[in-house]
């Protein structure tokens, strides 16, 4: 496309993006209602499957609920947390919305203010960079012991394995933010993220271990228990999150930090927009249950492009975005897989060390 023609497409897009939540304010179901539902059945399903794990200790079908646990909480980090994270919902209920984000964040054991600097101020504005200082680089791509680059040679000897360990390390997805939000927060944190912190962590190991040890459990299960959840919650999130950006039909980008500075510093909105549309790929776009289940992260694209608008727009968006491009001869920049599909694409690309080509 020309320069010209990226700009009607981008024009085009934000308008009806614009248009779609215009529209959407003035119903009486809208995406702010669809939240509350969603967000208060996540609740109920949390809480009948921690009951059933915590208040029968003896029960084999405790483990059963615990693992079920475990997926409802990726569940809320996907759908409930990710869209409080970006603001994308009760817009002009600013307090409420941050108030039940850390309400999540309390669940999920690890801090809302690193989650925001990583995911918000790193991930969608350097996506798939991989430069030296962390301020300028995607942490998805860049941290180790997995490394992407667009130069696989110059990877550790290690690193030429990480198409087998990385599934293992996928499990301490969780263990890995905890441990970085105390880092955190000795060193980055304002007194009232702090504070915040605090409470959140206060509530976390009640929930997950004073609590059990009060109703019966034994140490040693509440342990194990423990790390089921953190295992399976984390791989979930991981794979789910992966298969977006770390797949060899988008490219990893590798920059020198001041490349990195100067590209980004004061990049124009249509540039980021295309940025976006070169390093992300959908997978899974037409079921409706991966839809349902991901909180639309299976229309990563459509959530790159506008992160800051309701996921429940994104099959909406998506087709108006596949008829642009299409209508301009530049359908070949909308990427996307099967589920299964963006499994094996993961796999290749962690195998090469780099995704598509640049």
């Amino acid at each position: 496309m020309t320069e010209a023609e990226k700009q009607k497409v981008y024009v085009k897009l934000q308008d009806y993006a614009t248009s779609l939540e215009k529209s959407d304010s003035g119903k009486l179901i809208n995406s702010n209602v669809k939240f509350y539902m969603k967000y208060l059945s996540i609740v109920f399903l949390i809480s009948g499957m921690y009951y059933l794990s915590y208040f029968f200790p003896e029960s084999i079908l405790s483990y059963v609920a615990t693992f079920l646990l475990a997926v409802s909480i990726a569940h809320m980090g996907m759908t409930v947390f990710h869209e409080l994270g970006h603001r994308a919902i009760m817009k002009g209920s600013e307090y409420v919305a941050d108030f039940l984000y850390y309400v999540t964040c309390s669940v999920s054991g690890y801090s809302g203010a690193l989650w925001r600097h990583k995911h918000n101020a790193l991930h969608h504005v350097y996506t798939n960079v991989s430069a030296g200082l962390e301020e300028y680089s995607d942490p998805d791509v860049s941290e180790y012991p997995i490394n992407m680059t667009s130069d696989p040679s110059l990877n550790k000897f290690y690193q030429n394995y990480q198409h087998f360990y990385a599934w293992f390390l996928y499990l301490f997805l969780a263990t890995s933010m905890q441990v970085q939000s105390i880092r955190h927060f000795f060193t980055k944190m304002t007194k009232s993220e702090r504070f915040t912190y605090m409470i959140c962590q206060v509530f976390h190991f009640t929930m997950f271990f004073v609590a059990p040890l009060a109703l019966g459990n034994d140490l040693g299960t509440v342990v194990i228990k423990y790390a089921i959840v953190s295992a399976t919650a984390s791989f979930t999130l991981a794979m789910i999150f992966q298969m977006a950006h770390i797949v060899d039909n988008v490219p990893v980008i590798a920059l020198t930090n001041s490349e990195a500075k100067e590209r980004f510093t004061d990049m124009s909105e249509v540039d980021m927009f295309y940025h976006q549309l070169e390093t992300t790929s959908n997978f899974s776009v037409d079921s409706a249950f991966m839809a349902y289940f991901t909180g639309g992260l299976t229309h990563q694209v459509e959530h790159h492009l506008f992160p800051s608008v309701s996921f429940h727009h994104y099959p909406k968006i998506s087709r108006f975005l596949r008829k642009t491009l299409d209508n301009h001869g530049a359908i070949a920049e909308y990427k996307h897989n099967t589920f299964f599909g963006s499994v094996k694409a993961h796999y290749r690309a962690l195998k090469a060390g780099t995704c598509g080509g640049v």
